[in-house]
């Protein structure tokens, strides 16, 4: 008896029941004692099960197949399938996870991945190799080369939702291959969706993500009309966008969305006026792009922040990202945040761009965006920001100098952690 066994993500391979298959093998060894003259049953009977075992495996197909490599090409997918079928006639390629599966014990189809479209029936005669599917050609037509710098955070998470080999990073040495690829995923979305967030006229995602603009030609695409429940809610954007919709092909039951927060108020934030000294670029959205293209986030210590919140940095360490803000009965940090983006009129507080306005030279930390991602479990607000230092540690390289941080909390805040 036998079935075919997980092995890792969608990648299947045969496996033998090893309870019915001792048993025959101890009835065959019974056997062979049995027959054997004299002392030379023990020998003999060996033999005979070395040999039947042999058989039986050699009817075993394993249906390998090596795993899909950067660049992806349809001549190399060509010759995966062609491998894959020539190994034996209960050998198949699934054409939408790109491995070579085994038809089940009782000669039905290869149990490919569960899609919502027929786009992955097994192939099985070398005429029907070739095809990529749509998302790897999506996903190779977006983001090209970029894939292996740049981007290296998506290539990392469809390789973890495929079972495939995850590409290692170094500034993750203790963290398994799934926590890095979900990393990967979450670095992915927060980018895309801060990119979103910083856009200003209608353009596609890809010129967003992989081409230098002008802050005035930044772009992304909005499925929804910005929403706005009160004078006091947060204005909210769901945008489109693209590593959800390469991930809906490959595993649909992924939940993946953003959402945009306080797109007006942030973009006001990000003028010369609200700036340090009122210096720096006309309008800081092309600086913030150009840093969060650079590469995949770089996330610091867990739980770095002082309400068990996370930090990270874009790939240059020019800005900071802050997720896991907190939005619950204890700590009510989103909305804190849109006080002081609105201000309270009831208690004299003004909006806090107008008191960036009035103080240049406020040692307030300085917000550009703010989106709240869902994936892989992971449901968090993140908000980037100006380094609080402003990148002091770069000015003074090479002068012989240190910085010493201190990290100021009210009285309300416990001294002593």
């Amino acid at each position: 008896m036998g079935w075919s066994c997980p092995v890792h993500g969608y990648r299947m391979q045969p496996c033998i029941s090893p309870t019915p298959r001792l048993k025959v093998l101890a009835l065959l060894w019974l056997a062979a004692v049995a027959s054997a003259p004299g002392g030379a049953s023990s020998r003999d009977g060996l033999q005979a099960v070395a040999a039947i075992n042999s058989s039986f495996a050699a009817r075993v197909e394993l249906c390998s197949s090596d795993e899909p490599k950067f660049p992806f090409s349809s001549k190399k997918s060509t010759d995966q399938c062609k491998y894959c079928i020539v190994q034996g006639p209960k050998c198949q390629w699934c054409p939408q996870s790109q491995s070579c599966e085994r038809k089940s014990w009782l000669g039905g189809q290869a149990k490919c991945m569960k899609t919502t479209t027929d786009s992955d029936k097994p192939v099985v005669e070398a005429e029907g190799c070739g095809r990529l599917p749509a998302w790897l050609e999506q996903l190779d037509r977006e983001y090209g080369r970029t894939l292996l710098k740049e981007n290296l955070d998506v290539l990392r998470c469809v390789q973890g939702r495929m079972g495939w080999q995850v590409e290692q990073d170094e500034r993750m040495p203790t963290e398994t291959s799934e926590e890095v690829s979900s990393f990967g995923c979450m670095s992915a979305l927060i980018r895309e969706g801060m990119l979103q967030a910083l856009a200003t006229s209608p353009q596609t995602f890809s010129e967003v993500l992989l081409e230098g603009n002008t802050s005035s030609r930044l772009a992304g695409s909005s499925s929804a009309q910005p929403r706005a429940l009160s004078d006091m809610d947060w204005e909210i954007n769901r945008p489109s966008t693209l590593i959800c919709r390469i991930l809906a092909q490959i595993s649909p039951k992924t939940a993946c969305e953003v959402d945009i927060l306080g797109k007006a108020d942030f973009a006001a934030l990000r003028l010369r006026d609200a700036s340090p000294d009122r210096g720096g670029p006309p309008d800081m959205s092309a600086s913030l792009v150009s840093s969060i293209q650079s590469g995949p986030l770089v996330s610091f210590k867990p739980g770095a922040g002082k309400s068990g919140s996370g930090f990270g940095a874009t790939s240059d360490s020019r800005f900071k990202i802050k997720w896991g803000l907190r939005a619950g009965m204890r700590m009510m940090e989103t909305d804190n945040l849109l006080k002081l983006l609105k201000g309270q009129s009831i208690r004299g507080a003004i909006p806090m761009r107008e008191y960036l306005q009035m103080h240049p030279q406020s040692l307030l930390n300085r917000y550009y965006a703010f989106v709240r991602i869902k994936i892989m479990g992971i449901d968090t607000y993140c908000l980037l920001m100006q380094d609080a230092a402003y990148n002091l540690e770069d000015h003074i390289k090479g002068k012989g100098m240190a910085v010493v941080r201190y990290d100021l909390k009210g009285k309300s805040r416990s001294q002593t952690k």
